[in-house]
């Protein structure tokens, strides 16, 4: 075999035997993180865990479509501070606002602290803090996936088409926003 194969086989066990995440590229089209569970001759199989920090099952291919491996990332990190999160927290509600307008959406999701996702009439969404409104505007504080400040947006509200909290793209988001800046 290869130098690389051999490689990436021993990646696999080091990762294996540290019970570390770690990304496989798996043909063009495949990427799956999660934990290797066995390596057994030329066969590996993988316990995947999606970018929220949830087991989706098992994975088995051969180490001989594996392409690139890699450990150690940020996102990897991310993944598995979520999945620690995800066994101590059981869905946990945020609560309800008093009215479904959106001023008062707004002004829940600002009042409570809660990170909201802001889906736009042009079909992207936009994930943040609220930091002021009006009945015309919104200045929204991006967060990014990995928990990271984003710069600050300002549109009207008239773009808004929905507003969503409490789900996992939020608070994945919130909760590495809050492990960064340790609270």
């Amino acid at each position: 075999m290869s130098e690389l194969f051999e490689r990436i086989r021993q990646v696999l066990f080091d990762c294996h035997e540290r019970g570390e995440l770690c990304g496989v590229h798996y043909e063009p089209d495949s990427f799956e993180v999660g934990f290797v569970r066995e390596i057994d001759g030329d066969s590996f199989r993988l316990e995947r865990i999606d970018r929220y920090g949830q087991n989706w099952g098992s994975f088995v291919g051969s180490l001989e479509k594996i392409l690139r491996v890699q450990y150690g990332t940020q996102y990897m990190h991310a993944v598995k501070l979520l999945l620690e999160r995800q066994k101590i927290s059981n869905g946990q509600s945020r609560g309800a606002p008093d009215s479904l307008e959106m001023e008062k959406l707004l002004e829940f999701v600002m009042n409570k602290k809660l990170l909201a996702g802001i889906h736009t009439e042009d079909g992207s969404v936009l994930y943040g803090y609220v930091r002021a409104y009006s009945d015309d505007h919104v200045e929204l504080e991006e967060i990014s996936f990995l928990g990271y400040e984003d710069g600050r947006r300002v549109f009207p509200v008239e773009d808004i088409m929905r507003l969503s909290y409490g789900g996992p793209d939020e608070e994945a988001r919130m909760f590495l926003k809050g492990v960064r800046l340790d609270l």
